[in-house]
């Protein structure tokens, strides 16, 4: 007898679109995965090497910081130089060639151990002599200097000084810009000074919210400057990472009129 069309052993195609209830119910055919089986270990390889990388990095930047395995650092291009008595950790210096006068202004190494924001130092209840800069002019012809009183300066406020740079509203009257890093927070003080005085006057303090962590300055008139921050953070560990993995990054610069 001719076999029914519904009973041919021959198989047939069925497409499936979806599910169905019962024991009548077909099921999607499973793809094969186009996936490579090569990548299924480089992408954990290529994790490895990062971290691997961050890590070498992390580790160098601490024995540099250390000083770990460097030794004595050489001294390069000193000829010529020779060192002021008495005179330590001046961070900066502005040459008033006219005059022959050299204008700076210097600390103590030994307490910047403790307080100098700089370099993430800021232990509040250090020694009164961490807060006490002095301002210098050196005589170039004869290697001179004495320390310069600045008149009219608030009483008890820190002095922790880096960058300087003057504006010359003539040939013998200075505007001075001051990167001061008072406990309270780094500002830039603005004094006047005309060559040939005793003492430079204070004039006025500037603080801005963008004035975060002020490094080096740039006088563009009696009252506008450009300074540089040199971190993005002034502490923590936002600070403690931008220190160690992006040092080499520039930082945002400023103008303040």
């Amino acid at each position: 007898m001719p076999s029914d069309k519904t009973s041919s052993s021959k198989p047939r195609a069925v497409a499936a679109h979806g599910s169905s209830s019962g024991s009548g119910s077909t099921r999607t055919p499973a793809r094969a995965s186009t996936t490579s089986p090569s990548l299924s270990w480089k992408v954990p390889l290529a994790l490895l090497v990062i971290l691997m990388a961050s890590s070498f990095t992390f580790i160098r930047d601490a024995i540099i910081d250390m000083g770990i395995l460097l030794g004595t650092p050489p001294a390069i291009n000193t000829e010529g130089c020779k060192p002021v008595g008495q005179l330590e950790a001046c961070e900066d210096i502005y040459i008033h060639h006219a005059s022959g006068l050299a204008f700076t202004a210097c600390g103590r190494a030994e307490t910047r151990k403790s307080w100098f924001p700089p370099v993430g130092k800021r232990n509040h209840s250090t020694v009164a002599s961490a807060f006490e800069d002095n301002f210098v002019i050196y005589d170039l012809a004869n290697g001179q200097h004495r320390i310069v009183e600045i008149d009219e300066f608030p009483k008890n406020t820190d002095r922790v000084f880096t960058g300087l740079d003057v504006y010359l509203r003539s040939e013998n009257e200075l505007t001075i810009f001051l990167v001061n890093h008072r406990r309270t927070g780094s500002v830039i003080e603005i004094l006047e000074y005309t060559i040939g005085d005793e003492r430079i006057q204070y004039k006025e303090t500037i603080s801005h919210e963008l004035i975060r962590a002020p490094n080096d300055i740039l006088a563009m008139s009696p009252r506008s400057f450009y300074v540089t921050n040199d971190h993005l953070h002034i502490n923590g560990t936002f600070r403690m990472v931008e220190g160690k993995f992006w040092r080499r990054m520039l930082m945002p610069t400023h103008a303040l009129a």
